[in-house]
C-alpha cells in the first residue's frame, strides 16, 4: 500500500494519476489530507527515534516537503490526547517561486541562485509568515519540546549540505552555512536539487529564528511506517 501527499492533493489530475498507478502496480494508494500526513509523520518520527522512554508530549515533529509543511505535537487536555497541528503552504517549491517571481522578477527562470544580497529579504519574508501563520498553541509547544525534522527538506536537502551530514543541527550552524551558500550559482552547487537547496536553508533558518527553535534532530521517517503503526 502507499500514500500520496501534497503534489497529488494540489494537482487537478491527482486522482487520475493515482488510479493509473494502482492499475499498473496493483498497489492500494490513498491521497491523504495534510492533517493525516501530519499525524502519520509524528507516528513514524517517534518510531524512528527508537527510544521507548520518550513520551509524545516531549516531541514536536516538523515535516517539510516540496508543497506543504506540517508541525505536529500531542498534549493532554482533560485527560485526553489532543493533536496540535500547523498546516503551512510555504514550503520548498513555494519559497523558490517567491524568490523568482516577487524578488527577482524572473518567473521563467529555473533557479533563484545565486540569491546573494536577497538573503535578508527572504529571511524577513519567512519570519513574517512563520510569526503570523503558526498558532500560539504550537509556539507554546515549541518552548519545551525537542524538535524532530522529517521529510525531504530536513532529511536530504539540509543534511546533505551540512559538513559531515549530521543527524542534528543548530540555528547557528545553519546561519553560517546559508551566509556562504547564497553567493553560489548553480555551477558551484552539487546535486540534482540545487534549484531549491539554498532557499531551503533560508526557509528553515527563517522559521527557526521566528519560532525560537535552537536545534533540530533529523530522523529518516516513512509515512508508510506511520500507516503500519496506526
Amino acid at each position: 500500500s502507499g500514500v500520496a501527499t501534497a503534489v497529488f492533493r494540489n494537482a487537478s489530475n491527482g486522482q487520475a494519476v493515482i488510479d493509473q498507478l494502482q492499475r499498473q502496480t496493483g498497489a492500494q494508494i490513498s491521497i491523504i489530507s495534510q492533517q493525516q500526513e501530519a499525524k502519520l509523520g509524528f507516528l513514524s518520527a517517534k518510531a524512528a527515534l527508537n527510544d521507548p522512554a520518550i513520551r509524545d508530549e516531549q516531541l514536536l515533529v516538523w515535516d517539510i516537503g516540496g508543497g506543504s509543511m506540517q508541525m505536529t505535537a500531542w498534549r493532554q487536555q482533560a485527560g485526553q490526547p489532543v493533536a496540535d497541528i500547523f498546516q503551512g503552504k510555504l514550503a520548498s517549491v513555494t519559497l523558490k517561486n517567491f524568490i523568482l517571481t516577487v524578488l527577482k522578477n524572473s518567473p521563467e527562470a529555473k533557479s533563484p541562485n545565486p540569491i546573494g544580497s536577497w538573503r535578508q529579504s527572504v529571511l524577513r519574508f519567512v519570519q513574517f509568515y512563520a510569526a503570523n501563520e503558526v498558532s500560539p498553541q504550537i509556539k507554546q509547544d515549541l518552548a519545551s519540546r525537542r524538535v524532530i525534522g522529517i521529510g525531504g527538506v530536513h532529511g536530504f536537502s539540509i543534511r546533505n549540505q551540512l559538513p559531515g551530514k549530521p543527524h542534528r543541527y543548530s540555528l547557528t550552524t545553519l546561519s553560517q552555512l546559508s551566509q556562504q551558500q547564497v553567493w553560489k550559482g548553480d555551477s558551484e552547487l552539487p546535486g540534482d536539487y540545487r534549484a531549491t537547496d539554498v532557499s531551503n536553508l533560508l526557509l528553515v533558518e527563517g522559521y527557526m529564528q521566528a519560532l525560537k527553535i535552537n536545534e533540530v534532530t533529523i530522523v529518516e521517517a516513512s509515512l508508510i511506517q506511520g500507516v503500519l503503526l496506526q
